[in-house]
């Protein structure tokens, strides 16, 4: 089972999804996680689900409710398919973390893979003792762990915890840094989408190279509704930036673009 977070079904295996993948492989070999750094926008979290999907793993992303501990331990419980979360709230701590030791090892031990997986999104969300709770389970069970957020370092935003911090930076194995877009990504995606003339895919590679994966999904998910079953158009792209952004003036990229 995975929490599922909101993003599109249509799936593009863009350079960022390689990289993606390729912290899925290595974490499946080493004994560390790997961790997975991305600008806002460049598909992360889309990449992160699809892809434990793929690899028949576990996603979950880090919110306000799996900051602390406990929180954590209920969120991963409820991603594995483990427990029916209505009764989580009444366990202990301790509890908590050795019903996920046990589910986490018989889960391995029923899927009969080397590995199982985990990712973790949005990890540097999480409190600096939970982050290191989180590593503590992956060094017990021993699935193949995947971190992922939007920043380089590790630290959570709340008070920090220096020495903690540094064993959590200490075990990580190798991180991977997600590209922007290039134009033969925005061809990919585009063409996915129903855009098959040079106009649109030309508008297609403007919004996503000098904008982000997020901006143009949006933007070709909204075109292509307008195209309603038909090929996307330049003019439904136009149509759709504008619905999306709720600005005329976001034109003026496709404009000046067009110079």
């Amino acid at each position: 089972m995975l929490t599922k977070p909101i993003i599109s079904e249509i799936f593009v295996e863009t350079k960022a999804v390689r990289r993606v993948r390729d912290a899925i492989e290595f974490a499946m070999i080493s004994p560390y996680p790997a961790h997975v750094i991305s600008s806002p926008g460049r598909g992360k979290t889309t990449a992160l689900y699809h892809l434990a999907r793929e690899y028949d793993g576990a996603y979950l992303e880090i919110g306000e409710q799996q900051k602390t501990p406990a929180g954590l331990y209920r969120g991963l419980l409820e991603a594995i398919g483990a427990i029916d979360p209505s009764g989580l709230d009444r366990k202990y701590e301790r509890d908590l973390f050795d019903s996920v030791i046990h589910h986490m090892t018989r889960r391995m031990d029923w899927s009969g893979a080397q590995k199982d997986l985990l990712v973790v999104d949005e990890f540097q969300t999480a409190e600096d003792r939970t982050k290191r709770e989180l590593l503590r389970l992956h060094e017990t069970c021993g699935f193949a762990l995947v971190l992922s957020g939007n920043a380089e370092r590790l630290a959570s935003s709340g008070k920090r915890d220096p020495v903690a911090l540094q064993q959590i930076e200490d075990r990580i194995g190798a991180r991977f840094f997600l590209p922007k877009l290039d134009q033969s990504d925005c061809d990919l995606i585009a063409k996915a989408y129903g855009v098959k003339d040079e106009a649109a895919l030309w508008a297609a590679r403007t919004l996503g190279t000098k904008g982000n994966a997020r901006e143009l999904v949006q933007t070709l998910q909204m075109a292509r509704h307008g195209a309603q079953g038909g090929a996307v158009s330049l003019s439904n792209i136009r149509e759709a930036l504008v619905l999306v952004t709720g600005k005329t003036d976001a034109l003026k990229v496709l404009n000046r673009a067009n110079r």
